[in-house]
C-alpha cells in the first residue's frame, strides 16, 4: 500500500470504531433513551410534554401525531402522510376511553369528527371489493 491508501484506510478504520460505539451504546441502553421514548432515528419522538393522538393501520407514518384543540379525524390521519392505497377510510376505527367509535370518511359530515387527546385511531386495510 501507498502512503496515501494507508492513510485513508486508517480513517475509515477509525469512522467504523466510532460507528461500532454508538451501535454498541444504542443496544445497551436501549433506543428510546437515545432518540426518545417511542422514537426510531428515522421518526423523532413527539415531546412527552405534549398531547398526542395515536394514528396507525394503513397510513403512511403511523405513530403519535400531536394534537391541538378541534383536531378533526381527517385532518390527523392527513399529518399522519394520508391512507395508503390499502386504508379503507370509511371504516376508520377511533378508540377512546375503553370504546371503539367506527366513522366513514368518505362523507363529508364524518370528516370533521374531532378528536381527544390520547385518542387511537386506525385505518383499516381494505377488504377483499376495495372497500
Amino acid at each position: 500500500m501507498v502512503e496515501g491508501e494507508k492513510a485513508l484506510q486508517n480513517k475509515v478504520n477509525g469512522v467504523m470504531e466510532q460507528v461500532m460505539k454508538v451501535i454498541t451504546c444504542v443496544l445497551l441502553i436501549g433506543a428510546s433513551s437515545v432518540f426518545g421514548e417511542g422514537a426510531s432515528p428515522s421518526q423523532p419522538a413527539v415531546e412527552k410534554s405534549e398531547a398526542v393522538v395515536t394514528i396507525g393501520g394503513h397510513v403512511r407514518r403511523p405513530g403519535p401525531v400531536a394534537y391541538r384543540e378541534k383536531l378533526s379525524v381527517f385532518a390527523a390521519i392527513q399529518m399522519a402522510g394520508g391512507a395508503t392505497e390499502f386504508g379503507a377510510m370509511n371504516r376508520v376505527k377511533i378508540l377512546r376511553d375503553g370504546k371503539v367509535l367506527k366513522c366513514d370518511l368518505t362523507k363529508d359530515d364524518q370528516k370533521i369528527l374531532s378528536l381527544e387527546p390520547e385518542d387511537v385511531v386506525e385505518v383499516p386495510q381494505k377488504n377483499f371489493f376495495g372497500r
